[in-house]
């Protein structure tokens, strides 16, 4: 099934989009939609998904279309949930939305990176402990941005590929100092000693 262009341009006519606003078509090949994207459309003044459904929409809606994105390189039945998506990721961009602006600035990918794990309590569960550097109380150790262990542990750090821009290394392990580096087409890992 695919949509006519009249229909879904009357539906966008309709609603009188205003001077700036972003017209989002969910499209598999469209850009992936990322969490500068979401930046980008928080700044708009409004925000309109259009949604295809099982083949999309007639091409020439595109002409239509200020953005033409995808979340991931999997098929769904429609455009529905990716455009659910990307509005959960720009509308907690808003301000007042978390409640605090510091939020924001601790979320995952908020300075281009995942974020460390967390934890709850009890302080060992099923034979796994919160590391000690988040018992000891010292703030800012606590804060300190860190990718392994302190104290000469191993270590494993892995790097989501798909959360950088740019792949600068080839394919295959790079032995640095008392570390291997193996790169693998989506993820960097990083065998060590801290």
């Amino acid at each position: 099934m695919l949509m006519k262009a009249e229909p879904v341009a009357l539906a966008l006519e309709s609603l009188r989009p205003v001077e700036g606003a972003a017209i989002v078509l969910t499209d598999p090949a469209g850009d992936r939609f990322e969490q500068r994207t979401a930046e980008d459309l928080a700044q708009r003044p409004e925000v309109v998904f259009l949604c295809g459904h099982y083949e999309g929409v007639d091409a020439r809606v595109e002409s239509l279309c200020t953005h033409f994105l995808s979340i991931g390189d999997f098929v769904l039945t429609g455009g529905e949930l990716p455009s659910l998506v990307m509005a959960d990721a720009v509308v907690r961009l808003l301000p007042g939305v978390l409640g605090s602006d510091e939020s924001l600035r601790a979320d995952s990918f908020a300075e281009g990176i995942l974020s460390a794990p967390n934890y709850t309590r009890p302080e060992t569960w099923r034979g796994m402990s919160v590391p000690e550097v988040l018992r000891s109380g010292d703030h800012a150790r606590v804060a300190a941005p860190s990718f392994g262990p302190v104290s000469g542990e191993e270590f494993l750090l892995e790097l989501h590929l798909d959360a950088f821009p740019l792949r600068l290394l080839p394919l295959g392990q790079v032995h640095l100092q008392d570390s291997v580096v193996e790169l693998r087409p989506d993820l960097l890992l990083v065998h060590g000693l801290g």
